[in-house]
């Protein structure tokens, strides 16, 4: 195959690569359609000038591209993509670009890899304080919150966190332990909530009886005097914060009535 068929070939396979028309390769040259048709056709060959330009337009050298080596469309082209994705990465995700490259050159040449752990991106929520029963501030509806950092072992799903008083929850749930609400959940019979009513504050199991009578319940069997009865007629205002996430293990306790 001759010089001028690889490079027409390489042209229009490097052209088709980069999701280009003739139109489009032309204006970014800076010349005519019908000008990047006869180069491909081979009825026209490109000045220097033309192949410096195309050059800096597909990221290759110009030994590829008049075919000391015919570009395949994949190889170079693969490159120049990846350069692009790279380019467009944030810092943590070229870090990690950085370290595989690295850590597979140490390996293909035979040496001993060191692998060094990525930094991970810091994740915080905001972690209310619970009142006291007799409080009246809502802690998920004002600025009364602590932005903190949280692990990979507290699930996606939740968006807040809230720092339990009282030992109504044990032995489940301890006196000052954080627990990660999930606003969004559907709350079942026997699921865990964070719920206001007239204005308190309360981490308590649901129970909701057949006849739409709403029961927060204390999982200490110790404290049963400590739970909030809700008749449905009686107008009190009830709103759900959402789901404890993470406490599946908590049980009705067995002197609860319901």
């Amino acid at each position: 195959m001759s010089t001028s068929t690889i490079f027409c070939t390489a042209l229009k396979e490097l052209r088709k690569s980069r999701g280009m028309s003739q139109q489009s390769l032309g204006d970014a040259l800076g010349v005519s359609a019908n000008t990047v048709r006869a180069w491909e056709q081979g009825v026209k060959k490109p000045s220097m000038d033309a192949l410096m330009a195309l050059s800096d337009v597909f990221h290759i050298s110009l030994d590829n591209l008049v075919g000391r080596k015919l570009p395949s469309g994949t190889e170079d082209a693969g490159l120049w993509k990846l350069a692009e994705r790279y380019r467009e990465l944030d810092s943590f995700g070229k870090k990690a670009v950085d370290e595989i490259c690295r850590v597979e050159w140490e390996r293909v040449h035979h040496q001993q890899p060191k692998v060094v752990p990525l930094d991970r991106p810091v994740r915080m929520i905001p972690v209310y304080d619970m009142p006291s029963a007799a409080g009246v501030n809502v802690p998920m509806d004002n600025d009364q919150y602590e932005m903190t950092e949280v692990g990979e072992d507290v699930p996606s799903r939740a968006q807040f966190g809230v720092r339990i008083q009282g030992e109504s929850m044990m032995p489940y749930i301890e006196d000052g332990e954080i627990v990660y609400v999930d606003p969004a959940a559907t709350l079942r019979k026997g699921d865990v909530g964070i719920f206001a009513v007239d204005g308190a504050v309360y981490c308590k199991i649901y129970y909701v009886d057949h006849e739409g009578n709403l029961t927060l319940v204390s999982a200490n069997p110790d404290l049963q005097e400590a739970n909030i009865y809700v008749d449905r007629s009686s107008g009190q205002e009830v709103h759900t914060f959402g789901k404890v996430l993470g406490h599946a293990e908590v049980r009705m306790p067995e002197n609860f009535p319901g």
